[in-house]
């Protein structure tokens, strides 16, 4: 390789530019897409200028080049171009990112049809090359399905590829190979990154140093990475043996001649020193701090959002973790610049949630950040952000109202509601197709234009109604000050909240911010809690019941010292009596209200959290004031009763009679409506819904933890009403929803702080309150605990959240005289079953209550 490599890259753009002035697309088609090609291959590889804008300019000129390297007309050419096309989709920094990647592997498997191993085998070798690498970085299907496939096509790549024949396609192919194996998933970890670092010394027998410096700093960058993960030796040596290598590599991957290549490895170096046993910990620290810091001068969220909010993560992090709060402030709001513009970027749920996954605990440490620093409104702000965005998100844009704007610009209010139904349908759709099986087929590329356009269109509306005075935030991220608007006199909203640093009540009122931190408790501890304790016991429940029972009391009891003693004491000091709880991250699938410690003077020997506070759930702010605002104007006079659909594969449900006639008897002659077994189909549901402003469901029910849209409830003939059903409702009037069912309040855990579930799914679609539960619970405890629930409710006038907090504790504290006493007249058979209870207090165990929670008002 002679001359400068950056200054050739710069020749060849400007000959193909040249060129370009005889290679006209008019008089010279052929030629001038041979020219286009060529100035796609060089905006790839060119290291001046800003590389997303090279990268855009590269992908602008093959999909123009293809206007004439037709599929029809010329094949190979054609399927060259898509290959290449698809590398260049492949290292996008701009836009989707996983659609990025998804439109690269089409494009390569297109290119396919015509590349084969026979008729073009080289051509075949590279398209297969590049297929394995988009395959690894898809984000997308099974991850460790997808670099099983990568690590396969590598190697078939290689059949061709040979180093006797092709070396310098062969190390390319090695090195990649490698890297599919130092981030395998299957099999052993420690052999991968042997394997990997087998590889990577393999391709670096050709890829040396002084033939081919860019490709083995590249190789020698992954070698290092490879050692500071290395699990065979000594850790301490192989770290040494990774800053070693990257210092070597630095000589030729530096600032000036490769800035974000030179700032990726910078990166990757300050990670090694943050891991490194040798030398002084504190120097090592610094040391990294320092070298993040410069490689962050280059990674920016603007032009490297995604590298930018890796690196910036993890030195805010390391700031974190050495109390240097306001600078780790600081890098957090960078973390977030980067983490927003991605997230804007994707133009599907599945992409936004991709995001969302990356972004992980982000907005919670964040915010732990904010609060450490006195910042109290920022963290409120930070935390409502991060918390179930896309149930904001379709609250703000379908509920807002547009009258001030219609009288305006009608126009632009008519724009913004087809836009915003546009993105409806499109969300609505996508559920669909990634759930259904049964969807119907559609074409990826149209469906991605559709988004496109629906996404572009409302943006384009939002910049308009930015500019009408009063509307300059319409629909943007939320703030404190909307935070605040919420917050009701002697109600107030407590965020909960726990990072690997600690846990966090921010406790917000009428009168101001107050926080509490609650040190007792670290994530990693209460991930120990849920992990060891909680979810391994729930999964055994069916056969060692007892064991799950010992599970719910240790976990509620550690809740109370290291979380709720601490809340419920500031609370009663403040003479505050009912809070709403928005318990972010893992603090979700926990019952806080049934937090306890020993009190004697208690019938059961017990004081609850809810016991004296009355406790409710939200997933956010904003939710909280979309429910509240139909529980103003609708009221709760018409019932929707559903009693055990039949027929069904799961168990009878001896007590739902009795339930449902119960609800019934609280709602006048006329008022109500039932579906009950076979009648109780998911069509007759669905379309009955909307007409009732009460619906109670007593059915079975079930959470997909890894797929909650699949969570639902079992109707008749074994269909399910799903979440992604109720997502597709309006419900204009439906005040309150009774999911008196197994698990219908649990949320999928791979996203625990969008809180996808079947409440949050009622709220979205416009109830006001939902009850559901957090674990599989007894038929009869449910029946008695929700019959208790009317009376309270439609009998004794009660609002509906104390009314749960009032059958609960009756039902906990009730002793059998009493409880046979109240089904003597109106159903003896039960009564009788309970006389021979063989306790006295039969159902004092938090399993038996604790399971249901009011979530919304």
């Amino acid at each position: 390789m002679e001359g400068n490599l950056a200054e050739n890259i710069e020749e060849a753009i400007h000959a193909y530019r040249q060129s370009l002035q005889v290679r006209t697309i008019e008089t010279m088609p052929v030629e001038w897409s041979i020219s286009m090609d060529g100035i796609a291959s060089a905006y790839s590889a060119r290291i001046k200028g800003n590389r997303a804008d090279n990268i855009e300019k590269a992908i602008d000129a093959y999909e123009q080049s293809l206007e004439i390297r037709s599929k029809e007309t010329m094949p190979t050419d054609w399927a060259r171009s898509m290959s290449n096309l698809a590398n260049a989709y492949q290292h996008r920094l701009r836009g989707d990112r996983t659609e990025n990647v998804e439109r690269a592997i089409h494009a390569i498997k297109q290119s396919l049809e015509i590349l084969t191993k026979t008729s073009t085998p080289l051509d075949w070798a590279q398209s297969t090359n590049n297929l394995a690498n988009a395959y690894i970085e898809s984000l997308r299907g099974d991850k460790a399905e997808n670099i099983e496939y990568a690590i396969s096509a590598h190697k078939q790549s290689m059949e061709v590829r040979t180093r006797d024949t092709m070396p310098v396609q062969w190390a390319n192919s090695m090195n990649n190979l490698a890297g599919a194996y130092q981030r395998r998933i299957r099999e052993d970890k420690a052999e991968n990154i042997e394997a990997a670092i087998d590889a990577y010394k393999q391709s670096m027998e050709v890829r040396t140093h002084q033939a081919m410096p860019f490709d083995w700093a590249k190789s020698m960058n992954s070698l290092a990475v490879a050692y500071s993960n290395r699990v065979h030796g000594d850790k301490a040596e192989n770290i040494e043996a990774a800053i070693e290598t990257f210092e070597q590599l630095l000589k030729v991957r530096t600032r000036q001649a490769m800035p974000v290549e030179w700032a990726n490895s910078m990166s990757n170096l300050a990670f090694a020193y943050l891991e490194r046993i040798q030398g002084n910990p504190f120097e090592n620290v610094e040391t990294a701090i320092s070298i993040y810091s410069q490689s962050l001068e280059i990674l920016t969220p603007e032009d490297h959002p995604s590298d930018c909010r890796r690196t910036a993560r993890i030195l805010a992090i390391v700031y974190a973790d050495t109390s240097r709060w306001f600078k780790a402030q600081e890098t957090y709001e960078r973390t977030l610049i980067a983490s927003e513009i991605l997230y804007q970027a994707a133009l599907f749920k599945s992409s936004q949630e991709v995001e969302l996954s990356e972004t992980h605990d982000l907005y919670r440490r964040a915010a732990y950040a904010y609060a450490k620093v006195g910042n109290l409104t920022a963290a409120i702000a930070t935390l409502e952000q991060g918390r179930a965005r896309g149930l904001s998100e379709t609250l703000q844009r379908d509920r807002t109202d547009l009258e001030t704007i219609r009288q305006i610009n009608p126009d632009l209010a008519e724009r913004y509601q087809t836009a915003a139904n546009a993105i409806n349908q499109l969300e609505s759709t996508e559920r669909r197709i990634t759930t259904d099986s049964q969807s119907p087929a559609y074409s990826e590329e149209d469906f991605r234009q559709q988004a496109a356009q629906a996404r572009q269109s409302l943006k384009d509306c939002l910049t308009e109604i930015r500019q009408i005075p009063e509307y300059e935030n319409f629909l943007s991220l939320p703030t404190f000050e909307d935070v605040a608007a919420t917050v009701q006199p002697d109600h107030p909203l407590v965020y909960l909240l726990s990072i690997p640093n600690g846990s966090l009540a921010l406790i917000l009122t009428t009168a101001g911010i107050s926080e509490l931190w609650l040190n007792d408790l670290t994530e990693p501890q209460l991930l120990d809690l849920l992990n060891d304790d909680w979810f391994k016991a729930y999964r055994e429940s069916p056969t060692d019941r007892q064991a799950w029972f010992d599970a719910i009391d240790d976990v509620t009891h550690q809740l109370w010292d290291r979380i709720m003693a601490p809340l419920i004491s500031h609370l009663q000091q403040n003479n505050l009596f009912k809070a709403i709880l928005i318990s972010t991250g893992y603090l979700s699938y926990l019952p806080l209200h049934a937090a306890w410690k020993p009190d004697t003077t208690k019938p059961n020997g017990r004081c609850y959290a809810c016991d004296d506070i009355q406790f409710t759930y939200a997933p956010n702010a904003l939710s909280l004031n979309a429910a509240r605002i139909v529980a103003n104007k609708i009221s709760a006079t018409s019932l929707l009763a559903i009693n055990e659909p039949q027929p069904v594969n799961a168990g009878n449900l001896p007590s739902s009679s009795a339930e449902a006639a119960k609800a019934i008897s609280t709602f006048g002659k006329g008022n109500w409506k039932i579906l009950q077994q076979e009648n109780a189909t998911r069509t007759a549901v669905l379309e009955q819904l909307p007409l009732k402003t009460v619906a109670h469901f007593s059915c079975h029910g079930s959470a997909d933890f890894d797929t909650p849209l699949n969570s639902g409830l079992l109707m008749a003939h074994n269909e399910i009403l799903s979440l992604r059903d109720l997502l597709d409702l309006k419900l204009q009037n439906l005040r309150l929803a009774i999911l008196s069912a197994c698990e219908t309040g649990i949320p999928g855990t791979k996203l625990p702080d969008e809180v996808i579930s079947l409440p949050t799914g009622l709220l979205q679609a416009g109830a006001a309150g939902v009850v559901s539960s957090l674990w599989s619970v007894d038929d009869r405890s449910t029946m008695i605990l929700l019959s208790r629930f009317y009376d309270l409710w439609r009998t004794e006038n009660l609002e509906p959240p104390e009314a749960l907090r009032q059958a609960q504790i009756w039902l906990r504290d009730s002793d059998k005289p009493n409880l046979v006493s109240y089904f003597k007249d109106s159903h003896p058979d039960i009564a009788q079953k309970l006389a021979r209870s063989p306790n006295r207090y039969p159902f004092a165990h938090p399993f038996y209550w604790a399971a249901f929670t009011y979530v919304g008002v």
